[in-house]
């Protein structure tokens, strides 16, 4: 295999123990075509993605590190992954160009329990993002063999399963179901790793303060989850620290 996804350790080093600032600029995604030295990268998921204009600030940090990125999206909250899988709007727009990266993200629980998320997990519906992996991956190889495909490893719930009358799985338990998942879905189907969930968990457990990095609902990323998942993407994708990016504080505080 050639898959080439950044050592866990190299991500977290640069990453983790930045103060995390709640404010990043926004910008222009490029709304014309790229240019042909740009590197072009789509984007696929839900309301992870959509929330605190995410891609916006990886964006941004490319920007800042000179790089010529062009960014598209196909972001829908509410939808899972089996949902991109079988859209024919997602298919136009993976076969819209040549894509260098195609990143899609998954959700927290059909990652963490793809068997049995419809039994413990209200609304107890199964949604199948394994098979909704291999089913992206083979229409994103038959626009391009040469995209790299890209898995976001999710975040767990802040609270886990602990909500859940009869079940108790910590948030550690569930993030540790999801590295596990995403590393063995990651050997199946030659994919790349953004592994945002672990960055995630590594912070938590510098700082354990709570919705410091969710929102109330205990589920979706707080603007500095938002900030650490870009910076994430950044170090996956060019293989580089963010350290000393102009977005960052002087000194990493």
């Amino acid at each position: 295999m050639n898959r080439t996804y950044p050592a866990l350790k190299t991500i977290l080093v640069t990453i983790t123990f930045f103060a995390i600032p709640a404010f990043i600029t926004a910008c222009d995604k490029s709304p014309t075509g790229p240019d042909s030295d740009d590197l072009k990268i789509l984007f696929i998921g839900s309301s992870y993605l959509a929330g605190w204009d995410l891609i916006d600030m990886f964006h941004d940090l490319a920007k800042e590190a000179g790089k010529e990125v062009w960014i598209g999206e196909e972001v829908i909250s509410g939808k899972y992954l089996e949902y991109h899988a079988i859209s024919p709007h997602t298919e136009r727009k993976i076969n819209n160009r040549e894509w260098d990266y195609i990143i899609m993200q998954g959700g927290c629980t059909t990652v963490a329990y793809p068997e049995t998320q419809h039994q413990v997990i209200p609304p107890y519906v199964r949604h199948d993002a394994y098979g909704a992996l291999d089913l992206l991956q083979r229409k994103i190889w038959a626009n391009h063999a040469g995209t790299r495909p890209v898995f976001m490893m999710p975040w767990a719930f802040e609270d886990g399963l602990l909500w859940i009358d009869g079940q108790d799985d910590t948030r550690a338990d569930m993030q540790l179901l999801i590295y596990e998942n995403t590393l063995a879905w990651a050997d199946s189907f030659d994919l790349s790793i953004a592994p945002v969930g672990w960055a995630f968990h590594t912070v938590i457990e510098a700082r354990p303060f709570l919705h410091y990095l969710h929102v109330e609902d205990y589920n979706h990323a707080e603007k500095r989850g938002a900030y650490l998942a870009a910076c994430v993407f950044f170090v996956t994708v060019f293989q580089e620290s963010v350290a000393g990016n102009a977005l960052l504080p002087a000194g990493g505080q």
